[in-house]
């Protein structure tokens, strides 16, 4: 059975009870009893990004979420997409922008970009970066090894790709790069 738990339900029921729940990934969470589906307009409602309850005294709580929200009822809600660009990997949680972030941090790195490789089986990330000296072997190598020492396992990229500048499309947006 998952749950749903927020610090901000603290004053008002035990920590260790969640605000919804469900027992099949394919059911909608069920809101806690005497919790219902608040009906004022907030900054967040509507898009996606929090929850207004009504608690059991009429007081309101806000519950941010990282996820779209479409409502089955007033006490029932589908998660959908993320909304904070995390991905899943290994079953952890994974910001790409914080693996290429970390990345960045090594001297022989000018840019990095990161993204889930969708190819892979089973998800992995895969990282492109530039680096000071492009056709340097020896900084490649260093760098792989130094990847693997700093990042948790799930959020060392699985394929490192290299060149001279982030691959960008014709509108000089970002774009995503082969495996």
């Amino acid at each position: 059975m998952g749950g749903l738990r927020c610090a901000a339900c603290c004053k008002f029921m035990a920590p260790a009870k969640p605000l919804a729940w469900r027992t099949d990934p394919a059911q909608p969470y069920t809101l806690a009893p005497g919790l219902a589906r608040g009906n004022r307009k907030r900054k967040g409602d509507g898009n996606g990004n929090g929850i207004s309850l009504q608690l059991p005294d009429g007081a309101w709580a806000s519950l941010a979420i990282q996820n779209h929200i479409r409502w089955a009822s007033d006490s029932e809600f589908h998660l959908l997409s993320r909304t904070d660009h995390v991905v899943q990997v290994g079953g952890h949680n994974v910001s790409p922008q914080w693996v290429a972030d970390q990345l960045m941090r090594h001297p022989a790195v000018k840019e990095a970009a990161v993204r889930l490789n969708v190819h892979a089986e089973p998800a992995r990330l895969k990282a492109f970066v530039v680096l000071n000296a492009p056709a340097s072997t020896r900084q490649r190598a260093e760098l792989e090894v130094w990847a693997m020492g700093q990042l948790p396992a799930y959020a060392a990229p699985g394929a490192i790709s290299y060149g001279a500048e982030l691959p960008r499309n014709a509108l000089g947006k970002a774009s995503d790069w082969p495996d």
